[in-house]
């Protein structure tokens, strides 16, 4: 971590999409939105709770490669990927692309 001390983390899913080069890394949720709220206030909620653990996993797995890294939260009982892209990181090397939606 940040100050140096070793964690244990487990990481949902983490993959190297053959096609971008960018590095994912899922976490998967079961929870759904409450009765009565959207699904943007829920997954704002839910970005709110899971973003921290999120940038721990993303900080820790950049050791691994020099590629783009992008996090995402998927919701199985709503089958939904909600990519935080204000946790990206650009590939280390100079030859890196940009993000493409």
């Amino acid at each position: 971590d940040a100050e140096g001390r070793i964690r244990d983390i487990v990481v949902d899913r983490s993959f190297i999409d053959k096609t971008t080069g960018v590095r994912w890394i899922i976490d998967f949720k079961t929870s759904s939105p409450a009765p009565g709220e959207s699904l943007d206030a829920f997954i704002l909620r839910e970005c709110t709770l899971y973003g921290e653990q999120l940038r721990g996993y993303r900080d820790a797995v950049r050791r691994l490669g020099n590629e783009p890294l992008r996090c995402a939260l998927f919701f199985a009982a709503l089958g939904h990927l909600h990519v935080l892209k204000e946790l990206d990181l650009p590939g280390l090397d100079a030859g890196a692309t940009s993000w493409q939606d």
